[in-house]
């Protein structure tokens, strides 16, 4: 970790995430944080295992390069805000730290294993774009990103080399949503964190 305060346009820092990100909603509160800060951001890893039916969730690593808008902006102070949130997030069990440039991860981002894999995207906002961008670029995996906006699903899924969508009522279409998991190796709920109780119950 770096004490030195880094502002200006232009400055950035890249920052690991380590934990329970998706389920929780960690990833999507530090995302708003960014975006409150006025700071743009870029996925440069985001690693998902598989998790076999049954087993208990596994950690998943996300590392973001967070990028300063202005002279005003303290990255430093930015960085505090999300380690305040990974404290107070208890069921994450996550870790924050910030990489130097020796540390930054050369590969790109993967689901592990290299056996065909189906992965169901709940939700179609903002964050999904860059997760589909990054976990739908190997033809060993299928994407499905289910919305309740289908053609903003649609839009979503068409990033990745095999992706598909599903436009429908999540929240009350409970033995469609079923379905889609129980067909799923991975599922990565992107939704409100009231959502993630329901989802997890048919994990």
């Amino acid at each position: 970790h770096s004490s030195q305060t880094q502002k200006g346009e232009g400055e950035s820092i890249s920052i690991l995430l380590h934990g329970h990100l998706f389920d929780t909603g960690l990833l999507n509160q530090c995302l708003d944080v960014l975006e409150l800060n006025r700071c743009s951001f870029e996925f440069l890893d985001c690693t998902v295992q598989y998790r076999e039916k049954g087993q208990d969730p596994i950690k998943s690593r996300v590392v973001l390069k967070v990028t300063a808008s202005g002279e005003d902006v303290d990255l430093d102070k930015v960085e505090g805000q999300i380690g305040a949130l990974v404290d107070a997030i208890l069921p994450a069990e996550a870790t924050l730290s910030r990489l130097d440039k020796s540390g930054l991860p050369t590969r790109p981002a993967y689901v592990q294993g290299d056996k065909d894999k189906t992965v169901l995207l709940l939700g179609s906002g903002r964050v999904s774009r860059s997760v589909v961008d990054l976990l739908g670029r190997s033809k060993n995996r299928k994407i499905i990103v289910a919305s309740n906006d289908e053609a903003e699903a649609k839009d979503v899924a068409s990033l990745a080399l095999r992706g598909r969508h599903a436009g429908m009522d999540i929240a009350n279409d409970r033995p469609r949503l079923q379905k889609l998991v129980q067909d799923s190796d991975i599922v990565i709920s992107l939704l409100p964190a009231t959502m993630h109780p329901k989802v997890a119950e048919l994990c």
